[in-house]
């Protein structure tokens, strides 16, 4: 984690962590055998090395990360404002999802439902994470901060209150079409008309304009991922109703 190293040498003000903090879904084997017969040996962890499934299995993710000096030295020293996406959970997951027995990655699993899943992953991301709750909301993960007069910041949450990956051509708007859900988007609305900040940064874990296809293969061919839905006609979908 070498980069870290190099971001912390720049002395930055303040980091910002887009979403996939850690990868859940991805073990990391003790050896691995590589193209010329030798053996390339990991640090890894018991937790790490199968996906995260229990409460134990996603704490362990965090702290492998932390087993990285240039990660611990910079967490001392830079303030971290983190959101979450999709890895810190499973690959592409949204609230009702299910791991398919069509997805190569249905049998490393056990617990098959997003929302378990998810549920144990927002546990260990409140617990490893620099993030303050809110106290009527212990599970809103998106907020706003202010850094002095000039800049407002407004971390968003896309996973939490998205509809299902779909081909994202919807004419109206209802469960299906719904990416950051009424009330975020509400909140998001209404904070960047009281904001009197010069600069207003909005941090989106998920791209807006880079079309993302969902390639897991148990959803159909045509599935997005993201904002975009690669039409060039007028806006559909999450872009049409939900973006600002």
């Amino acid at each position: 984690m070498r980069t870290y190293a190099t971001m912390l040498r720049n002395r930055p003000d303040f980091f910002i962590h887009s979403g996939d903090y850690i990868y859940a879904d991805n073990p990391i084997q003790a050896e691995v055998k590589l193209d010329d017969g030798t053996l390339w040996k990991n640090i890894t962890l018991l937790e790490k090395a199968k996906v995260a499934e229990t409460l134990e299995e996603f704490r362990g993710n965090y702290v492998y990360n932390l087993l990285d000096e240039h990660v611990r030295r910079f967490n001392a020293e830079v303030p971290q404002i983190v959101q979450w996406d999709d890895h810190e959970t499973t690959n592409n997951w949204f609230p009702g999802g299910v791991i398919d027995e069509r997805n190569p990655r249905f049998k490393q699993y056990s617990v098959t439902s997003h929302d378990l899943l998810a549920a144990y992953a927002k546990r260990a991301f409140g617990e490893y994470t620099p993030i303050r709750f809110d106290v009527h909301d212990h599970e809103r993960i998106y907020r706003a901060f202010g850094y002095g007069p000039s800049l407002d910041i407004f971390m968003l949450d896309e996973r939490s209150y998205r509809g299902p990956n779909t081909p994202n051509r919807q004419t109206t708007l209802d469960a299906e079409s719904a990416f950051l859900g009424p009330e975020q988007l509400r909140w998001l609305e209404r904070a960047l008309k009281d904001s009197r900040a010069t600069w207003k940064v909005i941090s989106s874990d998920m791209p807006l304009s880079i079309v993302v296809p969902d390639l897991n293969p148990d959803v159909p061919k045509g599935t997005y991922e993201a904002w975009a839905n690669g039409d060039d006609g007028a806006p559909l979908g999450v872009c049409g109703f939900e973006a600002l």
